[in-house]
């Protein structure tokens, strides 16, 4: 099986690069840009780097597309992660946690398959118990 990678891979090499930290239109952050942060080890924990374009969306109003990936079963959700990779491909996610961004509404979204697009206050989570690297919150489904 051949997997295309959502984003260029040389994003995810150098989180010093200065990439625009949103693409496309409507001023959409892309994942090529979340893709930009190091991992290493150091004295047995990993330390996360992220580039200064990720750094300069933290605690802003951002717009994300992605794939819903449900956190809990139902047709509604108010709490889920939105994936750079849809999730009928489980065994082919081509991303680590930089490819998932937990996401929080209060209206809760239907459960699709397809693309949607979150508008919501974004943060870097730096030591996120879950090895999460980003959530939304107060988030909501924009129409497109």
């Amino acid at each position: 099986m051949i997997f295309v990678l959502p984003y260029p891979v040389s994003d995810t090499t150098d989180p010093e690069r200065d990439v625009s930290p949103a693409s496309g239109p409507n001023d959409v952050v892309s994942w090529g840009t979340l893709a930009q942060v190091r991992h290493r080890t150091v004295n047995g924990h990993v330390e996360h780097s992220f580039s200064k374009a990720i750094s300069t969306l933290d605690n802003r109003e951002v717009k994300l597309r992605g794939f819903l990936i449900p956190l809990d079963s139902g047709e509604r959700h108010s709490h889920f992660l939105l994936s750079a990779s849809p999730r009928s491909c489980f065994e082919c996610w081509a991303a680590g946690p930089e490819g998932w961004v937990e996401v929080v509404t209060e209206v809760p979204v239907e459960d699709t398959y397809g693309q949607i697009l979150v508008s919501g206050q974004f943060s870097v989570l730096r030591n996120d118990r879950d090895d999460l690297h980003y959530r939304i919150v107060d988030a909501v489904r924009v129409r497109n």
